[in-house]
């Protein structure tokens, strides 16, 4: 954000993402110590969204973090179908090797009741995939 009168940075931007789950993974990310910009150390939070805006009310996707080096759309099907229907599933490559998965996914359902019922039940619930306790 640019100062008007003098064209200055003011030191704060914003970022808007495809969904609440991509913005809360790069909270997450960008909250740690050692992330820096120019040098400096950058404080992340959440903006205070305006009240035209799309609220929290309407988002659909969960983030499922912490899966395993090996899996596919229809492993996250089969985990997380009980809680309603999925519109999609967003797999992410890495950067470095186009071929590799990154150890987290979307997961879109079709309506939030679904969505909110999955992460709920993921408090008493642990979801496993080859081993690994999914987040």
């Amino acid at each position: 954000m640019m100062d008007k009168e003098t064209n200055q940075a003011r030191g704060f931007g914003f970022v808007a993402f495809y969904n609440n789950a991509a913005a809360t993974l790069a909270l997450r990310k960008l909250s740690r110590p050692e992330f820096r910009m120019r040098g400096n150390q950058v404080q992340v939070m959440w903006a205070d969204p305006k009240r035209d805006e799309i609220g929290t009310e309407k988002v659909k996707s969960i983030y499922v973090g912490n899966l395993p080096e090996h899996y596919t759309e229809q492993d996250l099907r089969t985990i997380f179908t009980p809680y309603g229907a999925i519109e999609r599933v967003t797999l992410l490559h890495t950067q470095e090797d186009p071929g590799k998965l990154r150890n987290y996914a979307f997961v879109n359902f079709a309506d939030r009741a679904s969505a909110l019922k999955a992460v709920g039940e993921s408090e008493t619930k642990k979801h496993v995939m080859g081993e690994k306790e999914l987040l």
